[in-house]
């Protein structure tokens, strides 16, 4: 009886030890994406918001160009766009802080602990992959195209539009790219676009 009491306490030590061990690589994991998706959330929405006042004060300058309110009309269009992707679908590790308040005192509460880090982990995994799809490439980079197109053929200025499509689809790659890169699976093979040299290191530690 004393023996199998005894063994029952090194079970629930060891188990206590293992998800507090595990605990802290959760922790650990998600402090450094968090991070990252908290300066990506919040300054691609500044970015956006910032866009539109200027584009909303342009537009209402009587002294303004013409083409200047055109283009303001064109960017309040992509940059509302923006602005609704980063608030209708955020990087969930941005908005982590139920996992920070979460209790940890017992094993129950550890494990439970470690769940939930571990579900916004994979929800911010997956929302990245998403951005970093090609879907969802085409369909920025089909933004810039009709933004481009409107400058070329409504108010028939082809050169302008040329270099409003250049920088359109720059900025479209940064928002896209300056998501968190999370070296775990499908995230890193769709980061091989821009660094196959540091992905393949990845691919030999991971795999």
């Amino acid at each position: 009886m004393v023996i199998k009491a005894f063994a029952v306490l090194i079970l629930l030590i060891t188990a206590s030890s293992t998800y507090a061990d595990e605990l802290d690589d959760v922790r650990q994991e998600l402090k450094t994406v968090e991070v990252h998706s908290k300066l990506w959330q919040y300054g691609w929405t500044s970015v956006f918001s910032g866009s539109l006042l200027i584009q909303g004060k342009t537009l209402a300058d009587e002294h303004a160009k013409e083409r200047e309110k055109f283009d303001a009309k064109v960017s309040l269009v992509t940059s509302g766009s923006g602005l609704l992707s980063t608030l209708m679908h955020p990087l969930p590790a941005a908005f982590s802080q139920s996992f920070h308040d979460s209790p940890e005192q017992t094993t129950e509460e550890r494990a439970a602990k470690i769940a939930l880090g571990r579900r916004i982990l994979a929800e911010t995994r997956v929302e990245v992959e998403r951005r970093r799809s090609w879907p969802f490439q085409v369909f920025v980079i089909s933004e810039q195209v009709l933004a481009a197109g409107a400058i070329a053929w409504l108010d028939k200025r082809p050169d302008d539009a040329g270099r409003r499509f250049l920088l359109g689809v720059v900025s479209s790659e940064l928002f896209i790219y300056s998501t968190p890169w999370m070296e775990n699976g499908s995230a890193v093979k769709i980061s091989a676009q821009l660094l196959p040299h540091a992905v393949t290191i990845q691919f030999e530690k991971f795999l």
